[in-house]
């Protein structure tokens, strides 16, 4: 989203939100890769979706478990932020918003 300043610069706005998708077994190295791409949206002051996504029959494990699949992740990233929208099931499995703190 492109925003006009006095000056008359166009600049991009910095509230754009971001997604990052992962499975019930997305390896550890995997992991650390989106967690590190996270931690730099979330310093340029992006919110960020995170999509843990499901299919066939882990859609009806136990929410407990399949939020801590999402802990994983949330572990590894080294900025601040806060939880903007707490984790929610939906079509596709668990999603959730995180915003820098």
């Amino acid at each position: 989203m492109a925003v006009n300043d006095d000056a008359g610069i166009v600049e991009l706005a910095r509230d754009e939100t971001k997604s990052l998708q992962v499975k019930i077994a997305t390896d550890e190295h995997d992991l650390q890769l989106k967690a590190k791409k996270a931690s730099e949206w979330l310093a340029e002051g992006h919110r960020i979706k995170l999509d843990l996504f499901i299919t066939g029959r882990a859609k009806y494990m136990d929410f407990k478990f399949l939020n801590e699949r999402l802990d994983r992740i949330l572990k590894l990233i080294t900025e601040k932020y806060k939880v903007a929208e707490s984790p929610k099931k939906g079509l596709k499995g668990l999603t959730m918003v995180i915003e820098k703190a």
